[in-house]
């Protein structure tokens, strides 16, 4: 796989031009852009979104947490309309299945956050679910949907049965 150093080297600029054309900084002349486009094109480059992902401190990830849901049908409908929803504001949705197992849902959260999501949406497991004290020592965004406890004060989507 031809990296960034390979598109440079071809189009005959610095690595750091590159990367400015190729994240689309307005830092660059028309000719520079072209050549470094066409280099892009010829090697069939495809810039690593993990390594973006590190210099941003934004993988543009969402984490979508849910029960088993193959027999809720408003559930599938949910995880259809955030995964579209989230394509359209530039974003991944990576979606997990609690299995409505605590342990689970546990691990698949820390995962979530070791990967840097920059959100998470999340179904409980159960009220003794142990999710937002893992959440809460980290500053990402998480919304709860379904199962949600009256006297927390977050972000909440309630299905109206």
């Amino acid at each position: 796989m031809p990296s960034m150093k390979d598109v440079a080297r071809l189009a005959g600029v610095s690595v750091s031009t590159a990367s400015r054309v190729i994240n689309q900084s307005v830092l660059v002349d028309k000719a520079t852009k072209l050549k470094v486009e066409k280099a892009v094109k010829e090697l069939n480059f495809k810039p690593n979104l993990l390594a973006n992902g590190l210099r941003l401190k934004s993988g543009n990830l969402i984490g979508l947490v849910v029960p088993e849901f193959e027999h809720n049908q408003a559930l599938v409908r949910f995880v259809s309309c955030a995964e579209q929803s989230a394509v359209q504001h530039g974003f991944n949705l990576i979606l997990g299945n609690n299995h409505n197992n605590q342990d689970d849902e546990e691990k698949f959260i820390d995962s979530l956050i070791r990967r840097h999501v920059d959100g998470i949406v999340f179904s409980r497991v159960s009220d003794e679910s142990r999710v937002l004290k893992i959440i809460d020592s980290t500053n990402i965004p998480i919304v709860a949907i379904d199962r949600v406890l009256d006297n927390e004060d977050i972000p909440r989507i309630v299905m109206d049965n």
